[in-house]
């Protein structure tokens, strides 16, 4: 494994370094976005009882189910209930967008490491190139380890660089 990585050049240390933050950020996010957190079955029939018998059941029902963003904007909808449907609404939208900030973060930075570890690739592919082709230009004897150094140097940084762009783009 460390041979691969000297085989392929200095930019396998970014690429690699973006594969570790890839691989953080995809396991936090199968860790916050677990169905029975998200999307707690049981929220659902709570709020409809809530509904019915809303006297001092609230401030019971926040602490159970506010760490869940449904129920974080059941919550928020529910408190309005009494200022009227528009502003039950307003809160809810609020609570809403709230939640999906929470639902989407780091997935931006996830985006940005597929699009730029294909590049680094693709960066130590021309280096790769170069460093073959310095090798044919130096002289009429070729060494063919040489040759061979640069196109393997070249072909591992691209696949590499791919093979963390493709599962960070996937999730």
């Amino acid at each position: 494994m460390l041979s691969l990585l000297a085989t392929g050049g200095w930019l396998m240390a970014p690429i690699l370094i973006m594969a570790v933050i890839a691989v953080a950020i995809i396991l936090e996010r199968f860790w916050y976005l677990r169905s029975n957190y998200v999307l707690a079955e049981p929220i659902f029939d709570q709020a409809f009882d809530l509904l019915e018998h809303p006297a001092n059941k609230l401030d019971q029902w926040r602490g159970k189910v506010s760490h869940s963003p449904l129920g974080y904007m059941l919550v928020e909808g529910l408190e309005a209930k009494q200022q009227g449907h528009l502003a039950m609404e307003e809160r809810m939208e609020t609570a809403g967008r709230h939640a999906v900030l929470a639902l989407e973060r780091h997935l931006s930075t996830l985006g940005t490491i597929a699009a730029v570890s294909p590049l680094l690739g693709l960066l130590g592919t021309v280096f790769g190139m170069i460093k073959s082709f310095g090798a044919l230009s130096a002289g009429l004897q070729v060494n063919a380890l040489e040759l061979a150094s640069g196109i393997s140097e070249a072909l591992l940084t691209t696949a590499t660089g791919l093979l963390v762009a493709i599962p960070c783009l996937f999730f």
